[in-house]
């Protein structure tokens, strides 16, 4: 098994696509009707997973993945809606547990070129968009969460900033074990119109913002890790 291997999941394909896409040496390791490919990412290796949507896709092969790989960290990525109304589509939210070992925090705040749309799904991000990279708290639900009104209750009730089907879950998994987990998601809706129409423009968007800032955080993962600090000190 690779040292310093990082296990990345998204929940669909369309999530999964633009990583994929960049993975150097990505060997398909499919198995059992589960997507999943190893190669590297951003000079460091990485297995990339596709659980499928929800709590039960998370427990039914997440425990014994993690188990089989002891991955250095886990990175989830993918798509969310916002609760938080001054969340915009195609801002970025990041949450971290486990106290941020093995993955420092991503920078927050837009920077780079000004943003030209997004790519198609599968093709690289060309460069790095103007949109805002946020600190927050994920919630996870069972259903979609598609009523206006049901998003502000969440937001009351929990303080959440966004909602998804899987980031809870996973951490919950990671935290039994001592792994610590990234969660990166990029927002495909408001919370003011959680349903509207067009919505295959703004889910390609979020997922290339969110990608953008999962290769970042891989990059930064790497420069942090014990190989790398060993072998710069050893110069």
């Amino acid at each position: 098994m690779p040292r310093d291997l990082t296990l990345c999941l998204t929940a669909l394909a369309v999530e999964a696509a633009p990583l994929l896409a960049l993975m150097k040496a990505a060997g398909d390791l499919s198995r059992q009707g589960a997507a999943s490919w190893r190669g590297g990412l951003a000079g460091t290796p990485v297995e990339l997973r596709v659980t499928g949507a929800g709590r039960e896709a998370c427990h039914r092969a997440l425990p014994a993945e993690l188990d089989r790989l002891r991955p250095a960290r886990v990175l989830q990525l993918g798509i969310a809606g916002a609760l938080d109304p001054r969340l915009r589509v195609g801002d970025v939210v990041v949450a971290r547990w486990k106290g941020g070992g093995g993955w420092p925090m991503p920078r927050s705040g837009g920077r780079g070129d000004t943003d030209q749309g997004p790519a198609p799904v599968g093709a690289a991000p060309r460069s790095r968009p103007a949109f805002r990279v946020l600190p927050g708290r994920i919630a996870s639900r069972d259903e979609p969460v598609v009523e206006a009104a049901l998003r502000r209750r969440l937001r009351d009730r929990l303080g959440a900033d966004c909602v998804d089907m899987e980031t809870e879950h996973v951490a919950r998994i990671c935290r039994r074990r001592g792994m610590p987990l990234l969660a990166v998601r990029g927002i495909s809706d408001t919370a003011a119109e959680p349903s509207r129409e067009g919505r295959e423009v703004d889910v390609a968007k979020a997922v290339w913002h969110a990608t953008v800032v999962a290769i970042e955080s891989l990059a930064q993962a790497r420069r942090h890790s014990p190989q790398t600090v060993a072998a710069e000190g050893g110069r």
